[in-house]
Order: structure tokens, then C-alpha cells, then sequence
């Protein structure tokens, strides 16, 4: 009977085909336009006679009859990033030509089996379009809208003094003739989660930037005015990059265990980026100005986080101890030059550099991966005179020698060591309570030749909700404070 029913099984396989089954594909086919296998994908060309010109961030309702393609055009004016997708229930494919990458066909790189395909236009090229149901024995309505790519970036102006929206301009810089770049200054959340003219809301972007508090549990965002939490609807599947820079946004420790950081891929964007502690806001400016910096020119995400946390120049400093959710391959630039991963120029003899931290007192640092700093000491201490070497299968593989010359060295009086942060702190911040200090550190910094010993406290002060790092630094030598900004960078 088994025998049987195996055969019977066997003739119906061969009888009626092995069944279609369908499996969601992600990537773009992209050709050039001399590709002669346009015919693999069974679109049957129409000719621009019958073309529609699509607008700019416009819903158009189209009906797809069984096995018709359907054509479009649209001329785009700059060379800017653009996006063009279908919404709806039916299973798509897209193909457009006359794009910087040539022709690109899509089946699902869309919410659920909807097309989409992101590109770089080509001024004043118009651009061909066609649209078809994925199978031909389908029909139905979809919505198609052509965009820009966006970056909205969201910052604020406190009365306490936090200021989050300087951190806004270089990444703007960097992405404005690229994307369509938006900078939200002193929004809500409830602003941020509306719809904007795209018909989406304004933080499902398909670049996403938020500078700001983050809960103390690592559950949320903080806005001007109110939040959005780790349990909070709203929808990121627009979204490739999100960069949130705030305090614990890759903390788990919640009752949902679960980051806002991480929670922001389970809403849809593939690659997310947070922090796992209270950060120093110009080490999170920092960091970030240098990340976006590397995203702009084509590297992916990891490579543009790693290029973020070598800027800084201590080891200590939180915001080295950031957290990549999703993808953290994602390019959302597609790169014209070739990128050197380490930027380091090889000297052409650095045996003497080798010597150098054989023979003189230096402290070595991983900073990641293969990478590792030699920090060279004064009496003991750390100083901005460093060395980065890179390796590879063991081999060295560049030298980056940051060492200047320096003629005094200064004293430490004990007098200026070991100070509290005082009362004026807390009421500077009264939004906070005083918790607890993170990290004390003396360093030595070379201004011009002169070595200071400087004293680094950073302080987290929280409430019920929200953590804040204040940092201050103290010359040694002489008592005076001095700003964190002026030696918290590598490059400087």
C-alpha cells in the first residue's frame, strides 16, 4: 500500500511540475545597459508611446492586468539618490533603465513581496520604468511612488545647557547632494512619528539619526517632548541606517530584554546602531560626525562605526562601546573609488618605529579587530603621542605614527587632584540626580610642545528615566578646567 500511494505521489510530481514556491529575494539584479539577459525576466518591453510620467512622492493606484507589463518614465534633475517601490498585496517586479548602475530589475526588496529599487540618477536622463505581477496568471492594484532617499536627523536645544543639534551639521554636510536631507530641531516624538508629504512618517527614512537622551534601561529615546519606547508601534521598513545616539540605546537591561536599538531592526530597518552605556555628547558627536562621514563615501556600516570609535582618542571612553544590530554590511552609497579600510600610509622603514616601542615606555591598546594603538607614557600616564599599528594574518601591515615632539614637561600639583564635582554641578544639571563617577584618569596632553597633565571624571547623573555623562577635565598644573572637546580626538 505504501509502494503504492509513493507512485501515485510520484505521478502527480510528474504529471503536474514540482510546485512554485516562492522565497522573498531581497537584492537588486542590476545589468548594464548592454545586458542582453532583460528576456530572462520575462518582461515583454513596451515603447515609450505608452509610458506614464511618474511625480515626485506621489501615491499612483495602478491596475496590473494578467501578464501585462505596464511602463513609465521619469526625469530626474540631479544626480541625488532615489528610491521607487510598490505598496501593496499583490506579488511585483520592477525593472528601470538609464540609472548611474545601468539597468535593475527587482522582486521583492519591498514590505513583504513588494518591489523596490533604490538608485543613483543620472541628470536630466530619463529613466524607463516597467511593472508586472511576478506571475502572469496575477492581477490586481498595487500603489508605485518614485522619492528621494531621505535622512532625517533629529536633535534639540535643553534650558540645562544639552545641546544635540550642532551634532546634525556634518552629517547633513556629508549627505545633502546625495540624499534628501532633513534636520528636525526641537520636535517631539509624536512629530516625529507623523506623516510627512512621502506619505510615510517622518522616521521611516531610509537613513535615521537620532542625537538625544536615552532611558537609563536602555527601553528608549527621549525627544523634547516625550519619547518612543522599545514597545512602541511604529514602522522603520523603509529604513536601511539608524544611528541612535544616546545614552544606553544598546542596553538590554529592561523588563523586555530587549535594546531600543535592536528594537528599531524588529521594526524593519536592517542595520541599527546604539550604545551600551552613558556617553560624553563630543565623543557621540564625534563618533558620529566620522561615521557618517565613511557612510557618505560607500563604506558600509561596520567599516564607518570602526572608522567612529578610532577617532576617539582614549580607551576608556564609552562611546567606543557601541553595538551593530542587523546588517552591518549595508553600504547606502555605492562607492566610486576604491577604500582603504585603515587609511594609514606605510612608511618605507619603520623598523625604527618598532625600536622606539621596544625600548621606551609605551602601553598597547587592541582598538579592534587587528588593530592596536601603542600609547606612550610620561611618569607613568597615558598621552596623546601615539602609534597605530595594522595587522593582517600576523604581518604588519601599516604604521600610523602620531607621536610630536614636546620640550617640558609639567608637574602635577596634588592640590588639583581628586576633586569632587560639587554642588554647582548638580544645579547646573538639577534634572538629575548625581550617581556615580564612571572613570577618573590622568593623562598627559601635548599643547605646542608642553605636556600638561590633565585629570579626565566623567560623572553619569540619571532621574527615573534618562542618564546623562557630564566629563570635566582639570589642568593639574594649574587648576583650570579645560573643555573635554579639545583632547578627546584622535586627529587632533
Amino acid at each position: 500500500m505504501k509502494t503504492k500511494i509513493l507512485s501515485i505521489i510520484m505521478l502527480l510530481f510528474i504529471s503536474f511540475g514540482v510546485p512554485n514556491v516562492k522565497v522573498k529575494n531581497n537584492e537588486n539584479t542590476i545589468f548594464n545597459k548592454a545586458s542582453t539577459n532583460i528576456d530572462d525576466f520575462d518582461f515583454n518591453l513596451l515603447t515609450d508611446d505608452t509610458s506614464t510620467e511618474l511625480k515626485l512622492n506621489r501615491n499612483l493606484p495602478v491596475y496590473i492586468g494578467k501578464g501585462e507589463v505596464l511602463n513609465f518614465h521619469f526625469t530626474p534633475e540631479d544626480n541625488m539618490y532615489y528610491v521607487i517601490e510598490t505598496i501593496g498585496d499583490i506579488d511585483t517586479k520592477l525593472k528601470i533603465e538609464n540609472t548611474v548602475s545601468g539597468t535593475i530589475i527587482n522582486d521583492d526588496g519591498g514590505i513583504g513581496f513588494d518591489a523596490r529599487i533604490g538608485f543613483q540618477a543620472i541628470p536630466n536622463q530619463k529613466i524607463n520604468i516597467y511593472l508586472k505581477c511576478y506571475s502572469d496568471s496575477t492581477s490586481g492594484t498595487t500603489i508605485l511612488q518614485i522619492r528621494k532617499q531621505r535622512f532625517s536627523m533629529f536633535g534639540y536645544k535643553e534650558n540645562n545647557g544639552v545641546n544635540t543639534i550642532k551634532d546634525l551639521e556634518v552629517p547633513y554636510s556629508s549627505f545633502k547632494s546625495k540624499f534628501d536631507s532633513v534636520k528636525y530641531e526641537n520636535t517631539s516624538a509624536s512629530h516625529a512619528l507623523d506623516i510627512d508629504e512621502r506619505s510615510i512618517s517622518k522616521l521611516n527614512s531610509e537613513i535615521v539619526f537620532f542625537s538625544g537622551h536615552g532611558y537609563k534601561d536602555g527601553s528608549g529615546i527621549s525627544f523634547k517632548e516625550g519619547d518612543i519606547r522599545n514597545y512602541t508601534e511604529f514602522n522603520l521598513n523603509r529604513t536601511k541606517v539608524a544611528m541612535w545616539a544616546a545614552c544606553h540605546s544598546a542596553d538590554s537591561n529592561n523588563y523586555l530584554n530587549m535594546s531600543f536599538a535592536e528594537y528599531a531592526v524588529k521594526r524593519g530597518a536592517k542595520s541599527s546602531v546604539g550604545f551600551k552605556n552613558s556617553i560624553n555628547e563630543n565623543s557621540s558627536k564625534t563618533f558620529t560626525n566620522r561615521f557618517f562621514e565613511k557612510l557618505a563615501i560607500g563604506n558600509s556600516v561596520a567599516e564607518a562605526a570602526k572608522y567612529g570609535a578610532d577617532g576617539l582618542l582614549w580607551p576608556w571612553d564609552n562611546a567606543k562601546d557601541y553595538v551593530i544590530f542587523g546588517d552591518s554590511s549595508l553600504k547606502v552609497i555605492t562607492p566610486t573609488l576604491s577604500i582603504n579600510t585603515f587609511n594609514y600610509s606605510i612608511p618605507t622603514d619603520y623598523i625604527n618605529v618598532l625600536n622606539d616601542i621596544e625600548q621606551n615606555d609605551f602601553l598597547k591598546v587592541n582598538s579592534s579587530d587587528d588593530n592596536y594603538r601603542y600609547y606612550e607614557l610620561i611618569n607613568g600616564y597615558m598621552t596623546n603621542s601615539y602609534i597605530d599599528i595594522a595587522y593582517a594574518n600576523n604581518e604588519i601591515i601599516n604604521i600610523n605614527d602620531q607621536r610630536k615632539p614636546y620640550k617640558i614637561v609639567l608637574s602635577i600639583n596634588s592640590a588639583y587632584t581628586n576633586k569632587n564635582f560639587g554642588n554647582y554641578e548638580i544645579e547646573e544639571y538639577n534634572y538629575y540626580n548625581s550617581n556615580n563617577v564612571i572613570n577618573k584618569n590622568i593623562i598627559y596632553y601635548n599643547f605646542n610642545g608642553v605636556m600638561t597633565p590633565i585629570e579626565i571624571s566623567s560623572m553619569e547623573y540619571i532621574n527615573d528615566i534618562n542618564a546623562y555623562l557630564k566629563t570635566r577635565c582639570v589642568n593639574l598644573h594649574t587648576g583650570e578646567t579645560i573643555d573635554y572637546s579639545l583632547i578627546n580626538e584622535s586627529d587632533k
